[in-house]
């Protein structure tokens, strides 16, 4: 005789125990189809001292890996920034130099030192202006910095591409030429809708604005204004910014200008737009600028007070 109620009783726990598993299988099939989402990156910066210019490196932290960029100014500054990366506990794999002026570059030996594994790199431009920029600031530097200055440089090697990535994060490398100086880099970081623009802006720090290039500078600041996507902008020089702040760096810019096509001498100009502006930092940085202004004024008047004395 078969036993039917059995049997009927073993299939219904048969049923139920697919119904509970089949729900599961299907949701680990989709999980494992699931792409797995990239990781989110934080940045840090360091900035150095007032006296040292208040240049910012940033470290981009991923989950194991990070990215440095610009490489200070004078050692001291330099081996705080190595102390950053080794207490991220994060292996550095990219240093990133964004333009040919000192403060960004002159650190890159002790870098390599610290980390000879991390890949230099830098635009074509970057590249072909740092040998003679180093030749050129050293003896400088050595003035207002001594026994604090790199005696060598690592070169980078070229970064052909506008593009980086970090631990699948994309990084898109934007060219800017002719502004605060002859070529820079901003690096936008589309999922964190921000952009590290280096000296295409600065925030209550006198900027360095010896290349007289001011068109420029303030087109280069507008440009940052009109970036899709973008909410944080991290200068060269202080603190986070908004692109609605960045208007303020623009008007110091024309009243850097309006300042020094009327004063006298140097002092002038530094006396009144630190008047301006009492609460920005690295006055060493106004103090260039001034006397750049002034000398290229005097250069271009020459000519005609020549002119005008020659003998008939």
């Amino acid at each position: 005789m078969v036993d039917l109620v059995g049997k009927d009783h073993a299939m219904t726990l048969q049923r139920s125990i697919i119904a509970l598993i089949a729900p599961l299988a299907l949701a680990a099939c989709a999980t494992a189809a699931r792409p797995v989402p990239p990781p989110t990156l934080q940045i840090t910066a360091y900035a150095a001292a007032p006296a040292n210019g208040r240049v910012n490196s940033y470290l981009v932290t991923g989950r194991t890996k990070a990215m440095l960029v610009d490489a200070q100014l004078v050692r001291s500054e330099t081996e705080k920034v190595i102390a950053m990366v080794r207490a991220s506990g994060k292996e550095l794999e990219t240093i990133v130099v964004t333009h040919a002026h000192p403060d960004h570059f002159m650190g890159l030996a002790q870098l390599h030192a610290a980390f000879p594994s991390a890949r230099i790199v830098a635009r074509p431009e970057v590249v072909e202006a740092l040998p003679e920029a180093f030749d050129r600031f050293v003896p400088l530097l050595e003035k207002f910095f001594p026994g604090d200055v790199a005696d060598a440089l690592v070169m980078p090697e070229v970064l052909s591409q506008p593009h980086l990535q970090l631990e699948g994060v994309d990084i898109e490398v934007l060219d800017f030429h002719e502004g605060e100086s002859e070529y820079v880099s901003a690096l936008v970081i589309p999922s964190m809708q921000a952009v590290l623009c280096s000296d295409m802006a600065y925030n209550h720090v006198h900027p360095w604005l010896n290349e007289l290039r001011f068109d420029g500078v303030r087109e280069h600041a507008r440009a940052l204004q009109e970036l899709p996507g973008v909410q944080t902008v991290y200068p060269g020089h202080g603190g986070p910014m908004t692109k609605p702040q960045l208007q303020e760096y623009i008007t110091y810019v024309d009243e850097f200008l309006q300042v020094a096509e009327g004063a006298s001498d140097t002092k002038a100009i530094v006396d009144a737009m630190s008047a301006k502006h009492p609460d920005y930092e690295a006055l060493a940085g106004l103090r260039f600028s001034a006397s750049a202004f002034v000398q290229a004024r005097e250069v271009e008047a020459q000519p005609a007070a020549d002119s005008s004395t020659a003998t008939p």
